[in-house]
């Protein structure tokens, strides 16, 4: 310290006159430490406990890493002057970080400046900290004007550093010898620290996209260091690769993701700044083998001096979804949506609530056309895996060679024609969702102990692969077949049956719901008008007779695709029985009592006879009770000989 900065410190220690030279802000707190006590020829920072500077790193690895990268930027802007360094502080006043040339090695041992030392007013009297922070503006002091003898042979400027909504994040302080004290350096400290509130809120802001969407996080890397410095990393990233999260900033990415050659394709790909789109990856992080799926890019941010990899990871699961939700594959039907009110259906649809809250697999019988699929989506709706995928395969739609790839997935490779990269099955689209296997009856018998051992073991390996693959899928099956028929015959497994049945549901026909038949066509024929933009068209009287007694060989779906048809080529608002006939393809000659008789088959009789028995003889409540109208239920009797009874 010259002889002019002597006098002035002596000064300032002796006399309240002297002090009075001082800014009041500065004259206040020296008269507090006096006051204190505080020995100036013995204070120095007071070192921070190794407990707690696991919180203090994790309270300040933004503005660290911030300024981490920031001290590359003023090599350039003031590389041919060696003789300062910078000072990082948190709030707090814990000095985070140093930032300096080999030059200054030696100035700051002897001023016992180290990183995880505590500068309050407290332990060294007023100091560039204790008086900077409590400013928005640049603060500077020049020797004499420290309390701390060790400290008063620099020049020292500071200027804090506050987020986005103006709260205080920490400080930053450039220190020089006194003999190179320079006005502009109190600017040049101040440009410094808004330039780290920049990247604060630049990293804010890409640290919290990295988060938003499940399944899905931004990782960005620094090397323009030579090394891979993590920057930001998404937590979702450190659920996909089964990382327990911890102060991440500006580590080495070898310490989460194992170095070569456990990872030898994606440290490749790191070195060469390689960019790939979604590229399926197999990543060892910390000895735990992950699956995900990476794209990457190259960023240069020329203001901050970075440059490096932004690189996006989707979890295997995530890609699954898209994948089945792009494919179509999803429940869109409720029970609420269901139509119907005879006492058959209903007994169907309350049984089959019942079952949809378990986790038992389902069997749905019945005709083709009845509906199962829309009541298997219902289950899927209403069942604990809703929020999970609803995948659907129709068994009867695929070859013998083909089910398996389609049902279980393939590797890259595993027969002529196998798709670049292999495929996923539908078993696995539905992990963790519901599966439904449709016409499961004409599910090839080898097939079918390929699937009853992926039932039992809740795992299975894709067509050519090896691994093993764990999976938690609900199963519902269905079928138009005489299934215990075919297992007589040796061609359905009784076993499967049995563990695909546990709980078993009958669909009835269309022609034994009665007044559901008129219920549905009404629906749809709206429904059609809407998607064709036509007038409103409704059903002639006989229309509905007919209707009502025509036998649905084609049942529901029949129904719909009947009024879609008539909709769609009549310009008419009314549907009448002749319209109806002649779609169907009958001679207009052909007398009503022919048609009629298509309906005529004993499970109506049987249904009919048990409504009366179970309502004593009474012929109105039976009606009812079957859905079926008074009128078409006294004809159907007289048709069956029954009329006089």
């Amino acid at each position: 310290m010259d002889t002019e900065q002597t006098k002035k410190w002596t000064g300032y220690h002796n006399t309240s006159s002297a002090r009075q030279e001082l800014p009041l802000n500065l004259r206040i707190a020296w008269e507090r430490a006096l006051q204190r006590k505080i020995d100036p020829y013995m204070a120095c920072p007071m070192e921070v406990s190794v407990e707690a500077r696991a919180k203090i790193k994790a309270d300040n690895k933004r503005i660290f890493v911030c300024a981490q990268s920031l001290f590359h930027a003023t090599k350039y802007m003031v590389k041919e002057n060696g003789r300062f360094c910078l000072l990082l502080f948190s709030k707090e006043g814990v000095l985070l970080a140093i930032y300096h040339y080999d030059q200054m090695n030696e100035w700051l041992s002897d001023h016992k400046i180290n990183v995880w030392t505590n500068w309050s007013e407290d332990y060294i009297g007023p100091n560039i900290f204790s008086i900077g922070i409590k400013k928005k503006t640049g603060t500077t002091m020049i020797g004499a004007e420290n309390y701390a003898h060790i400290f008063t042979n620099g020049a020292w400027y500071f200027s804090s550093i506050f987020d986005g909504n103006d709260d205080l994040l920490g400080g930053l302080a450039l220190v020089t010898t006194a003999d190179y004290a320079s006005d502009y350096l109190e600017y040049l400290v101040y440009a410094l620290s808004k330039n780290i509130e920049l990247h604060f809120a630049w990293f804010g802001f890409f640290h919290n996209a990295s988060s938003v969407t499940e399944g899905m996080g931004f990782m960005s890397i620094d090397q323009s260091t030579g090394e891979n410095r993590i920057l930001t990393m998404g937590e979702e990233i450190f659920k996909m690769l089964g990382i327990k999260e911890d102060n991440y900033v500006y580590k080495r990415l070898e310490q989460y993701i194992d170095p070569l050659p456990a990872n030898a394709e994606f440290w490749d790909m790191m070195n060469r700044k390689d960019c790939v789109s979604d590229k399926t990856i197999r990543l060892i992080c910390r000895g735990r083998a992950s699956t995900v799926c990476i794209s990457t890019s190259i960023f240069k941010e020329p203001t901050f001096h970075i440059d490096g990899l932004v690189v996006i990871f989707n979890s295997y699961s995530r890609i699954q979804r898209l994948v089945v939700k792009y494919n179509g594959s999803v429940a869109h039907f409720s029970f609420d949506s269901i139509i119907g009110k005879s006492k058959s259906f209903l007994d169907a649809v309350n049984h089959t609530k019942n079952a949809a809250y378990s986790e038992s697999n389902i069997l749905l019988l019945g005709e083709s056309g009845t509906g199962k699929d829309v009541i298997a989506q219902a289950i899927h709706n209403a069942s604990y895996c809703r929020k999970g995928p609803f995948v659907a395969i129709n068994c009867a739609s695929f070859s013998k060679e083909l089910i398996a790839s389609e049902l279980f997935g393939y590797v890259e490779g595993a027969f002529t024609g196998a798709r670049r990269g292999g495929s996923i099955g539908k078993l696995e689209m539905a992990n963790n969702g519901t599966l439904f296997l449709d016409e499961i009856g004409d599910m090839p018998l080898d097939l079918q102990a390929v699937l009853l051992r992926t039932l039992e073991e809740r795992c299975f390996m894709k067509v050519g692969g090896n691994e093993i693959k764990q999976i938690n899928t609900r199963i519902i099956a269905a079928t138009n077949k005489n299934l215990s028929e075919k297992m007589k015959n040796g061609l359905f497994r009784e076993d499967l049956y049995y563990r695909l049945s546990v709980v078993r549901i009958s669909i009835p026909p269309l022609r034994l719901r009665g007044n559901d038949i008129l219920l549905l066509a009404n629906e749809f024929l709206k429904n059609v008008c809407d998607r064709q933009h036509k007038k409103e068209v409704s059903l002639t009287e006989d229309a509905k007779e007919f209707l009502l007694n025509y036998k649905w060989p084609g049942n529901v779906r029949e129904l719909n695709n009947l009024l879609e048809g008539i909709v769609s080529i009549s310009s008419s608002d009314l549907i009448s029985a002749d319209i109806i006939i002649k779609y169907l393809g009958y001679e207009e000659t052909e007398p009503m009592s022919s048609l009629q008789a298509l309906a005529t088959d004993s499970s109506e009789l049987e249904q009919m006879k048990r409504a009366l028995r179970e309502n004593r003889g009474n012929r109105c409540k039976a009606a009812e009770s079957i859905g079926m109208s008074r009128s078409t239920f006294y004809r159907r009797l007289r048709e069956y000989g029954l009329g006089n009874r």
